[in-house]
């Protein structure tokens, strides 16, 4: 169980120790609450060694990371890992226990769209209150003030790409300019402009070949693969350009090669991608919605155990793209309240005054969408909490499913408590944003009572 700790470059210090030294750190990162660690091997122990230091809550290995549970304050320790590890590690390839594609896929979604959480997060939130206001308020939708604040609301996700590129420059290691000049001709409103004209039927053409429809507004995938593109060509490059040409040279070569293959490529195929996979979810939501409802409410938090839950971005994003609304984060956010719940009920049931404070502390970080610390600092710790949490979830997903058919309709990057005017129709109609409140109620009050029939067992589990 973590305890507070203040000395963050200590405990980064002492982490980097624990795994190897910085010889032994590919590359690092973080999300929300997670120090992710990439190591050319495991070292023995070290995942115990590292659980019991001061500050952290609990170790997880997976998606080919050595993630250290840290809670609000990961920033701090990854600072601290930051100054020491610098960029040691970068371009080193790993040996025998190279991660899987699929762990590697994870792992690099997690590193580029989790420092952007917060924003969307932000934005997702206050486009779910301009919903509420103009649906309340029909008047409104004129008022300039409204507007200008929709258009704030719109602004994160109308520029994702720069977002993303501006991670992925740090999660590759490439040039963060180069990155951000490519990402600006994907929302660039010229670029826009003759989109906009080849989905009407005009034709254009790029090196000969003809130009797709695709719009890179709101997108995650292509820019993800243009800087990793950008990486891989940058390396080329500085590997075999004269010194004094050496700052000019590979922005400018980045710059001609890659943004071509991504129009004529990446892009094209990306929204493929994309779309198959949001299609492939919307299509289950629309033929078995139950048993869609059941499965994301009882597994999401088992997906946020092993940190892949970044890997449901595009399904989300596109989902949104595709039918203006999106169910899997609705169901998410039952998951996230159930365990809110639940980790209050641990603290009434409880006797220990330390599971208590940990609990009412895991509890408040857990109403603004961060479960982390809940389920590694309580619920999972000793188990019957957690299990019973998720049956909890998965009740409250399939109630708003079926009597009430309850969406998304805005992003919301953190879902929970504070992101029910998420769940709001624009067309006025309130049973969605009814069944989202009748489904949070369940969560929150179904998870604290399931624990007093459960209870919290006396010791922890790992």
């Amino acid at each position: 169980m973590a305890t507070k700790v203040r000395d963050y470059p200590k405990l980064a210090r002492d982490i980097i120790d624990a795994v190897g030294g910085t010889a032994n750190i590919v590359s690092a990162g973080h999300c929300a609450t997670r120090l992710r660690l990439v190591l050319k091997e495991q070292v023995s122990g070290a995942k115990e060694k590292v659980e019991q230091m001061p500050g952290v809550i609990s170790v997880v290995l997976a998606g080919g990371q050595f993630q250290v549970v840290i809670g609000m304050h990961v920033k701090d320790v990854y600072a601290g890992v930051q100054e020491v590890v610098g960029d040691t590690g970068s371009n080193v390839e790993l040996g025998e226990d190279k991660p899987s594609i699929i762990n590697r896929m994870i792992g690099t979604m997690a590193g580029c769209m989790a420092p952007c959480v917060y924003i969307l997060a932000g934005a997702g939130m206050l486009q779910g209150l301009l919903i509420i206001l103009r649906t309340i308020f029909p008047a409104l939708a004129d008022n300039g003030t409204v507007q200008i604040f929709d258009l704030m609301s719109w602004a994160p996700f109308t520029f994702l790409p720069v977002f993303v590129a501006v991670a992925g420059a740090k999660y590759f290691k490439c040039d963060l300019q180069t990155a951000l000049v490519c990402s600006f001709v994907l929302v660039s409103p010229t670029l826009a402009g003759i989109i906009s004209k080849v989905s009407g039927g005009e034709e254009f053409r790029l090196f000969g070949f003809k130009l797709a429809s695709t719009s890179y507004y709101s997108t995650v995938l292509p820019p993800i693969f243009m800087v990793w593109l950008i990486s891989k060509i940058e390396k080329f490059v500085k590997a075999h350009c004269p010194e004094a040409l050496l700052q000019l040279l590979p922005p400018l070569v980045c710059y001609i090669i890659v943004i071509p293959i991504v129009l004529l490529i990446i892009g094209p195929i990306s929204e493929i991608i994309a779309n198959a996979i949001a299609s492939g979810y919307a299509f289950l939501d629309k033929t078995v919605p139950p048993l869609t409802a059941l499965l994301i409410g009882f597994f999401w938090q088992c997906f946020v155990v092993f940190g892949v839950h970044w890997a449901t971005t595009p399904v989300v994003l596109g989902d949104y793209a595709l039918n203006g609304f999106n169910s899997l984060q609705l169901y998410a956010g039952f998951a996230v309240v159930a365990q809110v719940g639940a980790v209050f009920g641990c603290a009434l049931k409880t006797r220990d005054k330390n599971i208590r404070g940990t609990a009412i502390s895991a509890g408040i970080t857990g109403i603004f969408g961060i479960t982390e610390p809940t389920i590694y600092g309580v619920t999972l710790r000793y188990k019957k909490p957690f299990f019973a949490a998720c049956a909890v979830g998965a009740i409250a997903s399939l109630v708003s499913c079926l009597f009430f058919g309850s969406k998304y309709f805005a992003y919301a990057g953190l879902c929970g408590i504070l992101s029910i005017p998420n769940s709001m129709n624009p067309n006025g109609d309130m049973s969605s944003i009814i069944g989202c409140i009748v489904g949070t109620i369940i969560a929150l009050v179904g998870g604290f009572i399931a624990v007093q029939f459960t209870g919290v067992e006396s010791k922890a589990k790992n």
